[in-house]
């Protein structure tokens, strides 16, 4: 058995995550491509393993997850991200999607950094 408590943020995350898995995934493949997805799915797997404080890695790709679903990289024009964001119509019903997926993260993240359970250099948790 595990010899901490996993904090209530922690597990928020991971409920959240299990739930919301192909959501996220989706969502990372259409705003950054296969690259994106593929990261994700290796942070999933490194989140899956409980621990009472996240690693460097993890913070910085919880919060690089959050920047490609909230589209902080779409205005650099050479970027990845902004050619996927390219590509998809803004009336199409993924986009409720995508940004109800960063809404919970958005919550998860809030509540990590709140514990202090994740390092973090910018995130306006208020926002």
């Amino acid at each position: 058995m595990f010899h901490f408590a996993l904090s209530a943020a922690v597990m928020q995350l991971f409920v959240y995550l299990s739930e919301h898995r192909d959501g996220l995934e989706n969502a990372c493949a259409l705003l950054g491509g296969p690259d994106a997805a593929r990261r994700f799915r290796a942070l999933h797997a490194a989140i899956s393993v409980p621990q009472a404080r996240f690693t460097r890695w993890i913070s910085r790709e919880l919060l690089a997850l959050h920047r490609l679903l909230s589209l902080d990289d779409v205005a650099d024009f050479d970027s990845p991200a902004a050619y996927y964001f390219s590509l998809i119509n803004p009336a199409d019903s993924v986009v409720a999607d995508i940004c109800l997926v960063t809404d919970g993260l958005r919550d998860c993240l809030r509540a990590l950094i709140i514990e202090d359970l994740i390092e973090v250099d910018e995130f306006d948790v208020a926002a």
